[in-house]
């Protein structure tokens, strides 16, 4: 629940407020399986690979999400009664981006032997039938950030306290702020999140940033956290790369 939570909010969410726009035209619309294998392809061709890190960086595959009934029931539960209608948009059987064709994870990358907690960076793509599809479906979201987001942090805190991977972790802080985006692609959003652990006498503090990209029916967003000594230009240069290649992909995406 928190990692999806996290993901939703910050990575991807948060970047659909301003996303807007059409895609390319074909003459001919294709079937909806020969769409699908091409949302595929473009999706793919998005996503950044280990090839575009530095040497001495290392890939791990995403996990699949898991259900979580605790951390929803306390996710829900934290929030106020106007609010607790969106909570079924951090159900994380639909994936990050429902209604899209297509979409996919990269690998998150991280330097090699790095002693303590490690700096990061991944990204994720989608692709849409339908500029439509896609603004239909991120409206709720898109109202649950701007009436229910002051309650964020607290609904994610009892959905961290309820989750078995982080026993013995302590969450004590955790902020949202919106922050300037880069002008990349048709739109983009940026979001930081500011979080701090406590666990074991030892104390950490993070900073995950978060870019969301629209390029036509094409969406993806590029996503690091930063314990310190995360080389931000490099974080900049893969969120234009991904930019870039949101652009081609929707130009050869079929109607």
């Amino acid at each position: 629940m928190l990692r999806y939570a996290i993901s939703l909010v910050v990575v991807s969410i948060v970047g659909m407020a301003a996303f807007c726009g059409g895609g390319s035209a074909s003459p001919t619309p294709v079937s909806d399986e020969e769409f699908r294998a091409a949302a595929e392809a473009a999706v793919t061709a998005s996503l950044l690979t280990l090839n575009d890190l530095p040497a001495a960086w290392v890939g791990t595959p995403p996990e699949p999400d898991e259900d979580d009934p605790a951390g929803d029931a306390a996710f829900r539960d934290a929030l106020s009664p106007a609010c607790q209608g969106y909570a079924d948009l951090f159900d994380d059987s639909g994936g990050d981006y429902p209604g899209a064709a297509f979409e996919m994870e990269s690998d998150t990358f991280e330097p090699e032997n790095t002693d303590g907690p490690a700096d990061d960076i991944s990204s994720d793509a989608a692709a849409f039938r339908a500029v439509e599809d896609l603004n239909a479906e991120w409206d709720e979201v898109v109202n649950f950030v701007r009436d229910c987001g002051d309650e964020m942090p607290e609904a994610m805190r009892r959905a961290f306290a309820t989750d078995p991977d982080f026993d013995g972790v302590e969450l004590t802080k955790l902020e949202f702020r919106q922050a300037d985006a880069p002008a990349i692609g048709d739109r983009a959003a940026r979001w930081e999140m500011e979080m701090a652990f406590s666990t074991q006498g030892f104390e950490f503090d993070a900073t995950v940033v978060s870019t969301g990209i629209q390029s036509g029916r094409m969406i993806g967003s590029v996503t690091w956290t930063d314990f310190g000594s995360f080389d931000t230009t490099l974080g900049e240069s893969l969120t234009a790369l991904v930019a870039e290649r949101l652009q081609k992909a929707n130009e050869v995406l079929p109607e």
